[in-house]
């Protein structure tokens, strides 16, 4: 028995890592951003396609796990898409055309795309039904935590270097971080065969399962983009008159998201107590008490409201990572990866759009298109419970 709970823990923590190793090298750029796009010749638009081209690869490579991933090896994709990242960024920051900056970025999204449908099915495979929304949520954490040091510390190093010297170095840190990975995950479990009797051929949305699948797929789409739509143009804000922040400042602008990790963590634990319903309403009504708070020009409300935000998104995002992933147990990782799917899809469709809304009307109008997304999020959200009545999530 102890011998179990400390493999379960180890498995935990090659969890966190792998969240953290996948994103901090992901998000990096995003303090520097800015200076990224007019290293390229753009603007504003042209930073909002930089960011959006990971997510947009990640996007096109979920459509396409949504049929596989019940066939992949979960801990082998794992490890192998984290260190073709790793090489996908050193490569990136010694690239000085722009369409191929573009392309590497869509690559390291595509490939990183394994990451959230191999860890979450890994998850839940690894874990006993009561603690998986615990085992999710720490992956959830560990991306939080990930997108957290890596445009930490690209802020702090970008004051000193250029950033693409700086951009190398997180890519070794990362190099390292897989290396531990490889020793802390256990090996996959056997595949469970079964009959021909209940084993369907078809893609989830054809079974039973495929209204609440629809449902949970247009509630990430609905509400993916309330995160990234706020920190992909904050460094605009505040590196404009009256603020005048400097790269050191706005990088430590995303401790902010310590806060995320921390609700992702608290999310996990109450979920075997209060359900993933009511935890993704309740952060679902956070992310829009806080995005209102940033209308505030002082900067400490500023901040105040993207603390709140933190705090709802990656709550949220925990519990619809679990609820995507218990709709069926024979198709868990294609679920989760039609979720992902969609959820990606918005992130990069509304960033991209993001980076001509603000450059046309300003900071105004990203948060009036976040509160529309809540909006949004909180219909499909219900309409999800309706479908899931009397079923066990």
């Amino acid at each position: 028995m102890q011998a179990e709970k400390l493999d379960f823990y180890k498995s935990i923590l090659g969890i966190l890592l792998t969240g953290i190793s996948a994103f901090s090298a992901q998000y990096c750029i995003q303090p520097v951003i800015k200076e990224v796009a007019a290293d390229f010749g753009r603007g504003a638009d042209g930073a909002g396609v930089i960011m959006s081209a990971s997510l947009l690869g990640m996007a096109a490579m979920l459509l396409v796990l949504v049929y596989i991933s019940d066939k992949l090896p979960q801990k082998k994709c794992i490890i192998g898409s984290l260190l073709i990242s790793v090489a996908t960024t050193l490569t990136a920051s010694v690239v000085t055309n722009y369409h191929i900056f573009l392309i590497l970025r869509f690559f390291q999204g595509a490939i990183l795309a394994l990451i959230p449908v191999c860890t979450i099915a890994y998850a839940r495979s690894h874990s006993k039904p009561e603690q998986a929304g615990f085992a999710v949520s720490m992956y959830i954490c560990g991306m939080s935590l990930g997108g957290l040091s890596g445009r930490l510390i690209m802020g702090v190093l970008a004051d000193c270097m250029p950033w693409r010297v700086a951009l190398g170095g997180i890519g070794c840190v990362c190099l390292g971080l897989s290396l531990a990975e490889f020793w802390l995950l256990k090996a996959d479990k056997p595949k469970v065969l079964t009959t021909a009797k209940n084993s369907s051929k078809h893609f989830p949305i054809f079974s039973k399962e495929g209204l609440p699948l629809v449902a949970i797929c247009l509630f990430g789409f609905s509400f993916s983009d309330c995160f990234f739509i706020v920190f992909n143009f904050i460094p605009y804000v505040f590196s404009a008159p009256p603020y005048n922040f400097n790269h050191t400042l706005i990088g430590l602008l995303f401790l902010i998201q310590i806060f995320g990790s921390f609700s992702s963590f608290v999310a996990g634990r109450l979920h075997k107590r209060f359900g993933a319903y009511k935890i993704s309403f309740c952060s679902l009504l956070l992310i829009a008490c806080g995005a209102l708070s940033t209308l505030h020009a002082s900067v400490w409300m500023k901040v105040l409201g993207l603390i709140v935000i933190n705090l709802g998104f990656f709550a949220n995002q925990s519990m619809g990572s679990t609820m995507s992933s218990g709709i069926s147990e024979e198709h868990k990782a294609s679920c989760t990866a039609a979720y992902m799917f969609m959820y990606y899809m918005g992130a990069s469709v509304v960033t991209a759009i993001g980076g001509y809304l603000y450059r046309a009307y300003g900071w105004s109008a990203l948060i009036w298109t976040e509160l529309t997304e809540v909006s949004c999020a909180l219909v499909m959200l219900f309409w999800f419970i309706h479908l899931m009545k009397g079923r066990k999530s």
